[in-house]
């Protein structure tokens, strides 16, 4: 039977099968619309605030905790929490971590590291929205990503923050860790335990890693080690060096807009911003205008204003 990799559910599925998961986490659930048809004998949510009502979910081996990611690695710290009905004393271990919480490189850094502890040597980790749409996508603040967005006229309303820079950090502060990204559908990077590869640091600090930018990330398009989904098997449980390993034109890979993969690596921030406006509302009404006259602009905005 052919794998799903279309769907979250798709992806989950097949790597709980790859180490036989009986324990799956998911940081970040909102409605649950991943959670819910994930089929795992025990299963943990973590979200600050769910949108659904949890106590009518409540069943054998799930477990709904409405507190912060920050807060539930606390507690598990401290040992407040078990998730076994003999009530064993044994720090819990992940088979599968699924990081979707808040979309900023400080807490998707954070919840990795945290998750470590709670890891052993099969553990996979998947983590959402490593490669964001665009720079407005990429912006850490999604009130900022909107405003900007609308500034430029543009109608698509993505935004996958800054996560990419996790991926940066564990390719530099991780070696232990080796991963690659999935680029079919919504791309997510699989995380799980190597024996230690001989990366080279790309760079200096935390703080480096933190300036980075959208372009930056084409810049350094090897480093998330873009793959497409059906050839994870070519690579999961594998030592990866992503420097080594990644196809020459990962650049390429990581850019999910069609209109962007046209322009060459070395093209600017304002040259890319240039042609993200021709696909503006302002552009495409400019357009119509001079191909087909006032009345057929007048025709489309009645139309979306019905």
């Amino acid at each position: 039977m052919r794998n799903d990799f279309t769907s979250y559910n798709g992806r989950i599925s097949y790597l709980s099968g790859l180490n036989e998961a009986k324990t799956y986490l998911e940081i970040g659930v909102w409605g649950g619309s991943t959670f819910f048809p994930v089929k795992i004998p025990i299963k943990i949510a973590v979200d600050p605030c769910f949108v659904f009502d949890a106590a009518e979910h409540k069943k054998a081996g799930t477990y709904f905790l409405e507190i912060t990611s920050d807060d539930f690695f606390k507690r598990l710290d401290r040992g407040d929490l078990s998730f076994v009905e003999d009530q064993s004393t044994e720090k819990v271990k992940f088979d599968i971590i699924f990081i979707d919480g808040y979309h900023t490189f400080e807490q998707s850094l954070r919840d990795f590291e945290n998750s470590l502890r709670f890891s052993h040597e099969k553990t996979l980790w998947l983590i959402d929205d490593t490669v964001p749409s665009d720079a407005y996508s990429a912006l850490p603040n999604p009130e900022v990503s909107r405003y900007k967005r609308r500034l430029a006229g543009l109608e698509r309303g993505d935004w996958h923050g800054d996560v990419f820079k996790t991926v940066f950090a564990i390719h530099d502060n991780h070696p232990e860790v080796s991963y690659c990204t999935l680029m079919g559908g919504n791309p997510q990077t699989v995380l799980w335990r190597a024996p230690k590869s001989r990366r080279t640091p790309v760079f200096s600090s935390i703080s480096e890693i933190n300036k980075t930018s959208f372009y930056d990330m084409i810049q350094h398009g090897k480093l998330m080690m873009p793959v497409s989904d059906e050839s994870l098997s070519n690579y999961i449980f594998r030592s990866i060096d992503p420097t080594k390993d990644a196809s020459e034109d990962s650049w390429k890979q990581v850019i999910t807009a069609p209109n962007f993969r046209k322009l060459s690596r070395e093209v600017t921030m304002a040259d890319r911003l240039v042609v993200s406006c021709q696909e503006s509302v302002p552009a495409r009404a400019c357009r119509k205008l001079i191909t087909e006259g006032l009345g057929a602009v007048l025709r489309a905005i009645k139309s979306k204003l019905r």
